[in-house]
């Protein structure tokens, strides 16, 4: 199983060393589908997710899960595998490729401060476990002003031709950038020491700068012996200063036929700079342990206060152990963590450190005191994720956690409370006639829930469709398909608006920048005419009354997407709006006609404005 990083923004005014909080951190933990609340009183209670709106329900996760909550603890939307879900449990949209690798981040765009920006960079790897293909850096942009999703794919490679790959992100902004690293290794030895880890620089604005290729963090020289097991990891992860870049390699201490190898690394950084500070890589053992020659997921985690850096590390059969990592000189053991060495470590918003184990079962310390032991429920908690399948992982079958950035300030994500809507993803009328209004209609929408459709509203054939008093957001790929008969055998469908209904995108006047989504679709049938004896009428229909509008769409009303499908109607009376759309109103090249005693009379056109 593999895990998902969500990172938050926080401001330095300068580079200098400030530390977390324990209340810094996120809240809820989202592993799919189950919410888990880790309050400051270190009562831990684990809840369904269940849709806000609607029927659709939480997918179970088995790779990646996570959450994105604002300020008052509303879910925003969350990642299940390679799907991401908006708070209603509706797909937005995938992670492409989908070949992910063992961690992903989330970063918001600037500080996320105002109602306007609410974007979010997902920050994945294409590579991972045992895929032979190379370790990529890819991007997703989420945008929860109108809940779409933009894939950019693939931004950056190692050129490492093998299996793992890991990220962290950095909390610290400095000169409006934070820094990604990514790591990749074959888990080999040879001519071409495959092993990798690279800086990426991040921009308020969401862009993301690349360095040029062979400019990597790590190793400061290439080629580098052993670098293609060293940095053979599913866990990277920076501390809360920006100071240390820890790893720990899959690879046993001495495997058949490669030199021996030591199963932990770490390098410091520039604080300023993020890159690597000369003669600064650390590599060692925990002594005297069995558990270095177990192959498997090693977890790291730092715990930072004014006092001290420690670095917790997952020791296999041995369990979890933790250093000062100024030091590297004496190994504390975690009491009872036995079966606990073969995890992601991660700290919660209540102080305490997470473990999982093979069975489910997570385990909670305390990493502020000297000897930390195992807590009891309810500190304690049992995950309901699948585990991988028999066989995947040789060290044993493992739970990763929800990552978070340590020294994070999770307060500052989204300040004020998202206004829900209710997001449908599509939804397809065909039910005859109806009359849609707030108090009745298929989700019990009222005037300060508004509907915001994701993909599709289809009014199929057959079937008449009355808005009365409506507001339907679009996103910016969605759009309205009213669509044609068959001659001879069934009418076209018919949608009208009416009472102010209103068809829009979700602008906002408070944000700086419009968008449009794509209108409506009103299918016809060009040999077919619009004559009202027609029976029945095979044409689409589109009737817009009563101080009714539509706006900020592509097209207003398109009056069929291509020749063929020409010969829709569009009926606008009685205060009827087209309002910023960049085209009003779209016809496609059509003659109405109608047959009188065998011969094919030409007439006007039925619609009206």
């Amino acid at each position: 199983m593999k895990k998902l990083k969500t990172l938050l923004p926080v401001i330095f005014i300068t580079a200098s060393t400030i530390l977390p909080g324990q209340n810094t951190r996120m809240s809820k933990w989202f592993i799919a589908p189950k919410v888990i609340d880790m309050p400051l009183s270190g009562v831990v209670s684990v809840n369904p997710i269940m849709p806000v709106y609607g029927n659709a329900p939480a997918p179970t996760a088995a790779k990646v899960a996570n959450g994105i909550y604002d300020q008052s603890g509303n879910l925003l939307f969350y990642i299940a595998d390679n799907g991401i879900y908006d708070y209603n449990n509706n797909l937005m949209g995938t992670l492409n490729p989908v070949n992910l690798g063992a961690e992903i981040a989330i970063v918001p765009f600037g500080n996320n401060d105002n109602n306007c920006q609410r974007k979010f960079n997902i920050f994945y790897l294409n590579g991972g476990v045992f895929s032979q293909t190379l370790v990529s850096l890819c991007k997703t942009v989420v945008d929860m002003n109108d809940f779409s999703v933009t894939n950019q794919g693939v931004i950056d490679n190692l050129g490492v031709p093998q299996e793992f790959g890991a990220l962290a992100v950095g909390s610290r902004i400095i000169s409006g950038n934070r820094f990604l690293y990514y790591l990749g290794g074959s888990g080999t030895v040879g001519a071409d020491y495959d092993g990798k880890i690279r800086k990426v620089v991040i921009h308020l604005d969401g862009t993301v700068t690349i360095q040029p290729q062979g400019n990597q963090v790590y190793p400061p020289q290439y080629p580098w012996p052993n670098a293609g097991s060293d940095i053979f990891s599913t866990e990277l992860e920076l501390s809360p200063d920006g100071s240390y870049l820890a790893w720990a390699s899959w690879s046993m201490v001495n495997p058949p036929g490669l030199p021996y190898q030591n199963r932990f690394h770490f390098i410091r950084l520039d604080p300023v700079s993020g890159d690597y500070m000369p003669n600064s890589y650390t590599e060692f053992n925990i002594p005297n342990i069995s558990g270095n020659n177990i192959n498997g997921f090693r977890g790291i985690e730092f715990f930072q206060n004014a006092a001290v850096t420690k670095l917790f590390l997952g020791a296999g059969t041995d369990g979890i152990f933790y250093t000062d990592i100024s030091t590297i000189s004496n190994f504390i053991p975690v009491a009872s963590s036995a079966s606990l060495g073969l995890s992601q470590i991660e700290l919660s918003f209540n102080g305490l450190m997470y473990a999982t184990s093979a069975s489910g079962i997570v385990g909670a310390f305390d990493p502020t005191i000297t000897f930390p032991a195992i807590l009891s429920i309810p500190n304690s908690f049992t995950l309901t994720n699948p585990l991988p399948p028999s066989g995947t992982w040789t060290g044993g079958d493992f739970f990763t956690l929800p990552d978070q950035i340590d020294g994070q300030d999770y307060s500052a994500i989204v300040p004020a409370a998202v206004a829900p809507v209710i997001t449908v993803s599509s939804y397809t009328f065909n039910s005859g006639n109806a009359v849609w209004s707030y108090g009745n209609n298929p989700w019990n929408a009222t005037a300060t829930m508004p509907i915001h459709i994701h993909k599709e509203l289809i009014i199929e054939a057959g079937s008449n469709l009355t808005i009365s008093g409506m507001t339907f957001n679009f996103g910016p790929d969605a759009k309205v398909i009213i669509k044609q008969g068959a001659a001879g055998q069934t009418a076209g469908g018919i949608l009208t608006l009416t009472n102010n209904a209103v068809l829009t995108s979700a602008f906002k006047a408070e944000c700086p920048a419009l968008y449009t989504w794509k209108g409506v679709e009103v299918l016809g049938v060009k040999t077919a005419g619009q004559h009202p004896q027609n029976n029945p009428m095979v044409q689409g229909r589109l009737i817009i009354k009563s101080n009714s509008r539509i706006e900020f769409a592509e097209f207003g009303a398109r009056l069929g997407t291509n020749l063929q499908s020409a010969g829709g109607i569009v009926n606008a009376s009685s205060g009827a709006v087209f309002y910023n759309c960049r085209t009003g109103v779209d016809f496609k090249p059509y003659q109405n006609f109608y047959i009188s005693s065998g011969n094919t009379v030409n007439i006007g056109n039925r619609s009206s404005f």
